[in-house]
């Protein structure tokens, strides 16, 4: 990795395409179709967060000379920022990878109106999928998503450079393999266990769940951390589901976590959906979550 235009990049000639990617794990698959053939840099650092995040006066500057943003969209950030995106550079194509998936409301758990903190499930069976503000954004975290965002990003990089297109065709199917790949491991490793529940602190694994019929319970609600009476109905809960493991992200406060294992007896185990190398991510998350139904 190297330092380019205050964004986090894959080091490249300067006179090769740059697109810029709004988090690390949608660099990985640009980087993995466009080769060599492009220069990619990454937004936001892992720990940022997509509702509140600023870009730098250097990254508007990088910005203003990238051919394209690609982005998870339906964040704070984008409905901030990508107007100003587009007043720098009016020639940058805005990638909005959300676009023609079957998206999930961004809270699927259940609250009651008075915010006591009431919690519920989020399962394959969701019935508010749909593509409006509000939804959440995490789905590079389902392998059959993530094959129609690969599918995607070959569109846009061999539209932009079509005497590349073989190239970038070639490590398409590369890419698609990898990701099929996970889709075995995790088919395998949640076959035994669906219907089965998992507890998080923020529930980024929304679309994990949906894919393999896994029930997520967050810990956090509304984006907000559970008061007393709520996390007291989060500690019943996990007794409840017979919760083993409670995941949790290094971008997040544990406090509340740590209180729900040292009263249920699970245990504390870390994970990053937002690291670049997203099969070694997807790799450590079936693991995780394997050992939480074991």
């Amino acid at each position: 990795m190297a330092i380019l235009i205050g964004c986090s990049s894959r080091e490249s000639s300067s006179t090769k395409p740059m697109i810029i990617v709004s988090i690390q794990p949608l660099q990985y698959f640009v980087d993995k179709i466009g080769g060599d053939a492009i220069q990619t840099g990454v937004l936001m650092p892992p720990s940022a967060s997509h509702e509140s995040y600023d870009p730098t006066p250097a990254q508007l500057a990088g910005i203003a000379k990238a051919m394209a943003y690609v982005t998870t969209g339906n964040t704070g950030m984008d409905n901030q920022w990508v107007p100003t995106f587009k007043e720098q550079n009016p020639e940058i194509s805005i990638i909005d990878l959300s676009e023609g998936l079957n998206l999930i409301a961004g809270s699927c758990n259940h609250h009651d109106e008075e915010g006591t903190g009431e919690v519920g499930h989020e399962s394959e069976n969701h019935e508010d999928h749909h593509h409006a503000e509000g939804v959440d954004p995490h789905f590079w975290i389902s392998p059959s998503r993530a094959l129609l965002m690969a599918d995607r990003i070959y569109t846009m990089l061999a539209g932009f450079m079509p005497e590349k297109k073989e190239l970038f065709q070639r490590n398409l199917e590369i890419l698609k393999l990898e990701i099929q790949s996970i889709d075995t491991i995790a088919r395998v490793a949640f076959a035994p266990h669906v219907g089965k529940s998992f507890m998080i602190f923020h529930p980024a694994l929304t679309y994990l769940a949906d894919d393999y019929g896994l029930h997520q319970i967050s810990i956090e609600q509304e984006g907000k951390e559970p008061g007393a009476e709520g996390l007291r109905k989060v500690i019943d809960l996990a007794r409840k589901e017979k919760i083993g493991v409670i995941l949790v992200q290094n971008q997040f406060d544990t406090n509340n976590a740590k209180t729900i294992a040292k009263e249920t007896g699970a245990k504390i185990k870390a994970i990053d959906p937002m690291m670049y190398d997203w099969v070694k991510s997807m790799n450590f998350l079936i693991e995780a979550l394997s050992e939480s139904f074991n």
